[in-house]
């Protein structure tokens, strides 16, 4: 082990005791800066203590010409800091990691009690929101068989649990989401439809004409009566439901038939109708339901 010299001149001095012995001097206030032209290995504790003053005060009187000269150091010579910043870190690191794990046993609730203070503030907001983010994200990258496979475990384990969360999220995405509601409504409609009917699908209900849900409310909204929002959305009286004009079970319909498929759930098909009017409607097939049903088939065939 490397030994240093005390202030008898004697190297007997671990690097733990010599800096000691420094930090004596420096808080004793017995001592004047001075510079020393000697390094730490051949100066005595009193001598590196006053060269540490030196350097302290030559700091403060020339900091910000000391800090840029620092920094253009570091541009012209990149690869150098680094390792200089490196060597610092491991040379320090035991006694910066002893320092912070006494501070924090000394002022543990005090900190615990800053901590949550903080995260009580940040909590919700779109920083913190960020950060966990990427925070979860990071974690996933590295860890995402892991993740995979405990998530797996867990609903193996907690199935019927799970199942009613999914089920009680969904009814509530759905109320608090027209955009959700209205693609699921018409996702069950077809599917309904198509069991009935002993047919398959062919293509996405989301997939007819337009790109989003998005746009498919859009135009809904565009042919909106007197009355009619979202919210009064539903299947009862005094609400309106979405018609599909020419009826998925009308007659004359095949949902065997791509085109028919096509026709049927092509956004044009569809329109906002009060519910007691779509109830009377029914199944009925009117002569414009027909001729927009054909109009779609041939569409459907010139595009294929």
């Amino acid at each position: 082990m490397k030994k240093f010299l005390n202030d008898s001149g004697k190297r007997v001095l671990a690097e733990e005791q010599f800096d000691e012995a420094v930090t004596k001097w420096v808080v004793s206030g017995g001592i004047e800066a001075r510079r020393f032209r000697k390094g730490k290995a051949n100066a005595k504790p009193s001598e590196w203590a006053k060269m540490k003053l030196f350097a302290k005060k030559r700091y403060a009187d020339n900091r910000e010409l000391l800090s840029e000269r620092k920094r253009e150091e570091r541009k012209r010579n990149p690869e150098k800091a680094r390792e200089l910043d490196r060597k610092n870190y491991y040379r320090k690191r035991d006694k910066k990691l002893a320092t912070k794990k006494s501070h924090y046993e000394n002022n543990r609730e005090k900190l615990k009690k800053k901590q949550r203070e903080y995260n009580a503030r940040m909590s919700g907001t779109d920083i913190q929101k960020e950060r966990d983010k990427k925070r979860h994200r990071k974690y996933y990258d590295a860890n995402s068989e892991k993740v995979i496979g405990r998530t797996r475990q867990y609903d193996i384990e907690n199935h019927e649990k799970q199942q009613a969360y999914r089920t009680r999220y969904a009814r509530e995405r759905r109320k608090a989401d027209p955009a959700m509601r209205l693609a699921g409504n018409l996702r069950g409609r077809l599917s309904r439809a198509l069991r009935m009917s002993g047919s398959r699908k062919h293509q996405s209900a989301m997939e007819f004409g337009l790109p989003t849900i998005q746009d498919l409310m859009s135009y809904l909204e565009s042919l909106f009566e007197t009355g009619m929002n979202w919210s009064n959305r539903g299947n009862e009286e005094g609400c309106w439901e979405v018609d599909h004009i020419m009826p998925l079970q009308g007659e004359g319909v095949d949902l065997n038939e791509p085109s028919h498929q096509y026709a049927l759930c092509h956004y044009s098909n569809l329109q906002p109708l009060w519910f007691e009017d779509n109830r009377e409607k029914r199944d009925q097939v009117t002569p414009e339901a027909r001729r927009l049903f054909n109009k779609l088939k041939k569409e459907f065939e010139k595009e294929k």
